[in-house]
C-alpha cells in the first residue's frame, strides 16, 4: 500500500523543467569555450556555423581549388568546419593538418563515414552497408562499426561523421536511403543504431543521426526535389520518429535534418530543415535533444529548387540550426544571416547558443587542446589486419540466401565444371565485378565472364546467349548503387528486358544482388538468389564463399522482398560437405595481414623473370593464416610461340617438394601414433642395412646420414627393389649426424621405411592422410593415369 501510495504521488507530482544539458563539463574546456565565444565578432560566430566541402586529394597550395575553397574559407570566410570527400589516408590527413594551420579557431572537420573511413580515404577499412549490419541482426557488429570508424576517422584527422542513418526503409521505391537504412522495422533500426552511436562516441568522434524526421518512406530522392511523407501521426510517431527518439537517449550528440516535407508535423509543407515545429519544437522541446543540429547540403534540390541561397540560410538558423552545411555560396549565407541579425530577424542570442554548441563539441573532441594528426599513428591504427578480419566475418553473416530451388547453392565445381558469370548493371560495368570474377576464377575449371550494361547491344547480347546455352551455370551479379540524382534503385528498363530474355534458357542461374535487395520482386522466376546489400569488395568475396560452400549462410531479410520472402525470412546453409574446415579459402592480402601491393609486386617479379628467360611458366600462389591471397597463372609450358599458357590449374612435377610434403609429413604422423621413433637407428627398421646402425632415423630427415646427394640411378637400375637396395649398399661419405648435405638417398630410404610399417605405398598413404584431409584435390602421384592419352601427351 504503502509503495502504491508513493507512486501514485510520483505520478501526479508537478514535472520539472529539463534544464539544458552541457554537451563538455570539464571546467578547462568550458573556460575555453567562454573565452573564445567572448573574442569572437558576430560575423565569426556566424562562420562558425557554417561548414564548407573539401576534396582529400592533394593539391598545390597555390591550386585555385586550394586557394579559393580551402584556404580562402578559413581565412576569409573564418567557416567552423569542412566536410572532407575522397582522398587517402595520408593525403586527408596532411590536408586536416593544413586546414588546421590557417584557422585561429580549429575547424571541426567532418565526413560522410556510413560505410567507415575506408567510404572516404582509400586504405582504411570499408564496411558493408547498414542493411547489411541489419542482416546480421547483431548489436555488436553495429558498436564495433562506430568504434572503428572513430578509431580510424581520428587517426587521420576527422572528428565527425555523418552516421549512423536513423532512417527505416519501409518503401521498397525509395530512391536515396535503401541498403543505407538497417532496415524496415523501426526496433531494428534503433538498436543497430544506437549501438554505433554509443561505439562511435566511445572512442572519441561524433556521431550524426539522420535524415530527421526520417527519409524512409520517400520516392523522390532529395538531391533532385522536395520529397513529402503522407502519414499519419501515429505512424510518423511508431515508425520514422522512434529511432531518433532513442538517439537522443543513447546520448548521440548530432543530429543532420532532411530535405522532406512532413504535413502531419507542419501543415505548412515546408522542408524539415527549415521548420521551427520541427526541428524546435519537436526535436528540441518534446525529444529533449540539446546537441548539435546540422542541416543536410544545402544545394540540394529539396532546397535550392524553393528558396534562394540567403533565405535558405536565414530560415534554417531561425528553425533551430546550430550549422548549414556547404551552401551552395559560403560567403552569400553567411553575409545573409548577418543582415538578418542586424535587422532583427534573428536574434544575437539564436547566434550565440548554435555557436557555443559548436564550440562545446569542438572542446568534447579536445581540439582546443590538439587539432593536429600524428602522421605515425596512422600506420598503428589503419587497415589493422585483426580489424579487417572481423569486417570479413560481418560480411560473411550478412549474406543472405533468399531463394535455392534444387538446392543449386552451394556450388559443386566438380559438377559445374563451365560457368558464365554476367555483371549486370544500368550504369557502365568499369570493372565492378573484379573481385568476385577472380574469386570464381580460381575455384572453377572454366569461367566465362560478360558484361549487360548501357554500352551492350543486340547483338553482343545474342553472343551472350549462345554462351549460357552451352554453359552448365549461369551467375548474374547484379549493381545497382543508390546514388544521388539517380531516381531509381531498379535497373531500366532495356538491361531488364536483356535479363527477362536470360532468364528463359535452360540452364540455371544464380542471380546475386549487390545492391538493391528488392530486384527479386522484378525476376521471381529466378533459380537462386542471393542479397547482398553492397558492391564492397569484401560483399564480392563473402559472396564467392556462400555459394561455393565454404561458408555459412545465416543472413536474415531486413526489408520484405515480397508475401513469399517477408522481412525475417533467409535460407541457412552450413558449410558445404564439398569442402573440409581445414581447406584454404580466398581473402584480399590485407586480411592475411600482407600488403595490398603485394600481388602487383609479384606479378612483376614472375614476369621479368620469363622475359629473362630463367623460365617459360610459373604458377605462383601466395597464402597465409588459412587464406589464399594470390594464385595466378605465367608464361607458357614450353618457349615455343604455340605452347600452352600456365593456368592455376596446370599440374606441374614438384620433384623435390615430394620430400617436405610427403615423406616428412607422413613420417611426423607415424610419429605422433608411436609408430615411428625418430631417436631409433635404422637397422630397427631395416635389419639388412649395413649402416643401419650408426644412422638414425631423425639423420634421415634432416639430412645428415652420411649418404652422398645423389647417384643417376635411373640410367642402371630398374625397378622399386633393386632401386632400394643399391642405395643401401651406397658406401657413406662422411660420419653421420656431424654435417648437413642434401640427400635423395636417406629419403628414399626413409619412404621405404613408412611404406613397411604402414603396408601400403607413399602414393596411397599421402592420398588417404594428406591430400584428401586437407582438400588437395590436385594434388597426387601419377597425375597421367587420370587423363586421356591426349592430354597425357599434352602434360608430358
Amino acid at each position: 500500500v504503502i509503495l502504491f501510495i508513493s507512486f501514485t504521488f510520483l505520478l501526479c507530482a508537478p514535472k520539472e523543467k529539463i534544464k539544458e544539458k552541457r554537451l563538455v563539463t570539464e571546467k578547462e574546456a568550458l573556460k575555453w569555450v567562454d573565452k573564445t565565444l567572448k573574442k569572437l565578432t558576430l560575423k565569426e560566430k556566424i562562420g562558425q556555423m557554417v561548414l564548407v566541402r573539401g576534396y582529400g586529394y592533394f593539391y598545390n597550395q597555390k591550386n585555385p581549388f586550394f586557394e579559393k575553397y580551402i584556404k580562402n574559407e578559413i581565412i576569409k570566410n573564418k567557416v567552423g568546419g569542412i566536410i572532407i570527400y575522397r582522398g587517402n589516408v595520408f593525403s586527408i590527413a596532411h590536408l586536416t593538418n593544413k586546414i588546421q594551420s590557417f584557422a585561429k579557431i580549429p575547424v571541426l572537420i567532418s565526413a560522410d563515414l556510413e560505410r567507415g573511413t575506408g567510404q572516404q580515404a582509400s586504405r582504411a577499412i570499408r564496411f558493408p552497408s547498414n542493411m547489411a549490419i541489419g542482416a546480421t541482426r547483431n548489436e555488436s557488429y553495429a558498436y564495433f562499426q562506430g568504434k572503428l570508424t572513430a578509431l580510424e576517422g581520428r587517426a587521420i584527422g576527422i572528428h565527425q561523421t555523418y552516421a549512423p542513418v536513423m532512417d527505416v526503409n519501409i518503401n521498397p521505391e525509395n530512391p536515396i536511403i535503401n541498403v543505407r537504412s538497417y532496415g524496415e522495422k523501426p526496433d531494428l533500426v534503433s538498436k543497430l543504431g544506437s549501438a554505433f552511436i554509443k561505439g562511435c562516441q566511445d572512442y572519441g568522434m561524433v556521431a550524426t543521426a539522420k535524415h530527421f524526421p526520417g527519409h524512409g518512406d520517400t520516392d523522390i530522392d532529395s538531391h533532385t526535389n522536395l520529397p513529402t511523407i503522407n502519414a499519419d501521426i501515429n505512424r510518423i510517431n511508431n515508425v520514422e520518429l522512434k529511432p531518433f527518439r532513442i538517439a537522443v537517449d543513447a546520448g548521440v550528440k548530432s543530429i543532420m535534418t532532411a530535405h522532406i516535407s512532413v504535413p502531419v508535423l507542419d501543415s505548412s509543407n515546408i522542408p524539415a530543415t527549415i521548420s521551427r515545429k520541427i526541428l524546435t519544437d519537436l526535436l528540441r522541446k518534446d525529444f529533449n535533444f540539446n546537441g548539435m543540429l546540422v542541416t543536410d547540403a544545402m544545394g540540394m534540390g529539396g532546397i535550392v529548387t524553393k528558396y534562394t541561397v540567403a533565405e535558405a540560410a536565414i530560415k534554417a538558423v531561425k528553425a533551430g540550426i546550430d550549422m548549414v552545411l556547404i551552401p551552395p555560396d559560403t560567403k552569400l549565407a553567411i553575409d545573409a544571416i548577418y543582415r538578418a541579425v542586424l535587422d532583427g530577424r534573428i536574434s544575437e542570442k539564436t547566434i550565440n547558443k548554435a555557436t557555443r554548441k559548436i564550440l562545446e563539441i569542438k572542446a568534447w573532441l579536445g581540439l582546443h587542446k590538439n587539432r593536429y594528426v600524428n602522421y605515425d599513428r596512422i600506420y598503428s591504427v589503419i587497415a589493422n589486419p585483426e580489424n579487417v578480419r572481423k569486417v570479413e566475418k560481418i560480411a560473411e553473416d550478412a549474406i543472405t540466401l533468399v531463394k535455392n530451388d534444387k538446392n543449386i547453392i552451394p556450388i559443386n565445381p566438380e559438377k559445374k565444371s563451365k560457368i558464365l558469370y554476367i555483371t549486370i548493371t544500368s550504369d557502365e560495368n568499369n570493372g565492378l565485378s573484379s573481385p568476385i570474377i577472380m574469386g570464381i576464377k580460381q575455384r572453377v575449371k572454366t569461367l566465362e565472364t560478360r558484361t549487360i550494361d548501357l554500352r551492350t547491344n543486340d547483338e553482343e547480347f545474342n553472343e551472350i546467349i549462345n554462351s549460357a546455352n552451352s554453359s552448365d551455370l549461369i551467375i548474374c551479379g547484379t549493381f545497382i548503387s543508390v546514388r544521388s540524382n539517380k531516381g531509381t534503385v531498379n535497373l531500366d528498363r532495356q538491361r531488364t528486358e536483356y535479363l527477362e530474355k536470360l532468364l528463359s534458357v535452360k540452364t540455371p542461374v544464380i542471380l546475386i544482388s549487390f545492391g538493391n535487395p528488392y530486384i527479386l520482386k522484378q525476376f521471381p522466376q529466378i533459380d537462386a538468389y542471393l542479397a547482398c546489400y553492397g558492391r564492397e569488395s569484401v560483399m564480392q568475396i563473402s559472396a564467392v564463399k556462400a555459394i561455393f560452400g565454404e561458408s555459412d549462410i545465416s543472413g536474415k531479410l531486413p526489408v520484405t522482398i515480397s508475401k513469399e520472402f517477408p522481412y525475417g525470412y533467409g535460407i541457412t546453409i552450413k558449410k558445404s560437405k564439398f569442402f573440409s574446415g581445414k581447406m584454404l579459402s580466398y581473402s584480399s592480402p590485407i586480411s592475411a595481414g600482407l600488403s595490398p601491393e603485394l600481388p602487383e609486386k609479384l606479378s612483376k617479379l614472375i614476369e621479368n623473370a620469363i622475359s629473362e628467360k630463367a623460365f617459360p611458366g610459373a604458377a605462383l600462389l601466395v597464402c597465409r593464416r588459412g587464406k589464399i591471397v594470390f594464385n595466378k597463372g605465367f608464361g607458357h609450358y614450353t618457349y615455343d610461340k604455340d605452347s600452352l599458357p600456365v593456368t592455376p590449374n596446370t599440374i606441374f612435377d614438384l620433384a623435390s617438394i615430394t620430400k617436405v610434403v610427403v615423406t616428412t609429413t607422413l613420417s611426423m604422423i607415424l610419429y605422433d601414433e608411436g609408430k615411428l621413433d625418430i631417436d631409433a637407428p635404422v637397422s630397427s627398421y631395416l635389419p639388412d642395412y649395413k649402416y643401419g646402425k650408426r644412422i638414425k632415423i631423425k639423420h634421415l630427415l634432416t639430412h645428415s646420414s652420411g649418404l652422398p646427394a645423389w647417384l643417376p640411378l635411373y640410367k642402371e637400375i630398374k625397378g622399386k627393389e633393386k632401386l632400394i637396395d643399391k642405395v643401401k649398399q651406397t658406401p657413406l661419405e662422411y660420419k653421420p649426424g656431424t654435417k648437413t648435405v642434401y640427400s635423395d638417398l636417406g629419403i628414399i630410404l626413409l619412404g621405404n621405411i613408412i611404406e613397411n610399417i604402414k603396408g601400403k605405398t607413399l602414393d596411397k598413404l599421402a592420398e588417404d592422410k594428406i591430400f584428401l584431409p586437407l582438400g588437395m584435390n590436385n594434388t597426387m602421384y601419377n597425375p597421367c593415369l587420370l587423363y586421356t592419352s591426349d592430354a597425357a601427351d599434352e602434360l608430358d
